[in-house]
């Protein structure tokens, strides 16, 4: 009876150790299942501040295109305004446009 009674208390003892293991092991992969998901809490607050970076330099990019577009209409609007005046813009098919006209009016051609 005491040989029957110290298996038992051997075999309770090895499945209180496995017991023991498993619990370990279940505590470990709770650990790691806590550290995956503070870095995948991290991860959307860099994702969501990523979004709002984006969506302001978008903003920005716009409102430098808009400024440059504004500025380069004003420039054409005030081309127009010169060339409007009879003001004579020439562009000579020969490389010196002084020397051109000076030999048009010299009757040299």
């Amino acid at each position: 009876m005491d040989n029957q009674l110290e298996e038992e208390l051997k075999s309770l003892k090895r499945r209180m150790d496995s017991i023991q293991k498993t619990l370990d092991l279940l505590y470990n992969d709770r650990n790691i299942l806590e550290d995956i998901i503070a870095r995948i809490v991290q991860l959307e607050n860099a994702l969501h501040l990523n979004k709002e970076h984006q969506t302001e330099v978008q903003k920005n990019i716009n409102a430098n295109i808009q400024e440059a577009q504004t500025a380069t209409e004003h420039k054409v609007d005030e081309m127009k305004q010169v060339i409007d005046k009879q003001t004579v813009v020439i562009k000579s098919s020969n490389g010196n446009i002084f020397k051109a006209i000076y030999d048009r009016l010299k009757g040299v051609r």
